[in-house]
């Protein structure tokens, strides 16, 4: 019987690493990326504190998008991929947490800062629910926001980072295991091809 090779498959995730499997051979390569300043959606309706928020946020090094409405942002948020929303809770038309929401549904990885000068308890429970990370109450030191920032932006990417070993894990797995099981079916009657089909098949369904 003629070996039947897994086909060569390359995956590139973030932060360079690069995998590369054919014939059962694996390689992992580490690229040079140049790193990306975080990306952040402001919502403050105040045109002072948006712009104050905006320029220390930038003078960090920070890409940030300013905006005044929740329609505005959402529209942002369809079209442009974010790392974190800062948000005031009351304004007109769709509040910040209703923004939230809307945001979440098409950026799960979405992290949140709430800023906000009237929360009271139901909003601080709305807040809660939808997973925000903090909360500052205003009016809160420039310091204390750039810190609180860096926390949230670095737990997050903490999380991706392990969500992606794991993922690389199961790929390798799943590659090894495909080989694994063309190599069993050269020196046996057992139908192997079918476990590799199977293994596909989860494959797919688990996004790998």
């Amino acid at each position: 019987m003629e070996l039947s090779h897994p086909p060569a498959r390359t995956l590139l995730r973030p932060g360079g690493k690069l995998f590369f499997s054919a014939g059962g051979l694996y390689l992992c390569i580490k690229l040079h990326v140049m790193p990306t300043p975080s990306r952040i959606l402001l919502l403050e309706d105040d045109a002072t504190m948006r712009g104050v928020i905006e320029q220390v946020l930038e003078e960090e090094g920070y890409a940030v998008d300013a905006c005044s409405g929740s329609e505005q942002a959402i529209d942002l948020a369809r079209s442009h991929s974010y790392e974190l929303l800062i948000t005031d809770i009351k304004m007109d038309g769709l509040d910040g947490l209703a923004a939230l929401s809307e945001i979440q549904t098409y950026q799960p990885d979405l992290a949140s800062l709430v800023i906000t000068g009237y929360a009271d308890a139901a909003e601080s429970e709305r807040a809660t629910r939808l997973g925000h990370n903090a909360l500052l109450r205003k009016p809160f030191e420039l310091d204390l926001l750039l810190n609180t920032v860096s926390e949230i932006l670095l737990t997050r990417n903490r999380r991706l980072e392990q969500r992606r070993k794991v993922l690389d894990e199961l790929q390798q797995a799943r590659w090894a295991t495909e080989w694994t099981a063309c190599l069993l079916e050269r020196d046996s009657p057992y139908p192997f091809s079918e476990l590799s089909r199977l293994i596909r098949r989860l494959a797919q369904k688990m996004g790998l």
